[in-house]
């Protein structure tokens, strides 16, 4: 049986983190399995919190330039028959 690893994408702290609260920034839990995916849940949490309200515009904007960093699982997913 061979394990296969598995990457997902995250972002460490708010970009905004004078505005935001731990519990907001856990709540909003900004990863995904796509680099993509996981800007997309920094844009959301960006707009839909009660601690920033940005526009559309400036939540792209800063979401496009956030570090994201990635992580590799090589316990996530085990392939049979391999």
């Amino acid at each position: 049986m061979a394990t296969e690893a598995r990457v997902f994408y995250y972002v460490e702290e708010c970009p905004h983190v004078h505005e935001c609260s731990s519990q907001s920034w856990k709540n909003a839990a900004v990863w995904g399995w796509t680099e993509q995916e996981c800007r997309d849940q920094l844009k959301a949490h960006l707009i839909n919190s009660s601690k920033h309200h940005l526009s559309v515009d400036d939540a792209t904007t800063t979401s496009m330039l956030a570090e994201v960093k990635d992580h590799t699982d090589r316990n996530t997913v085990q392939m049979q028959g391999c």
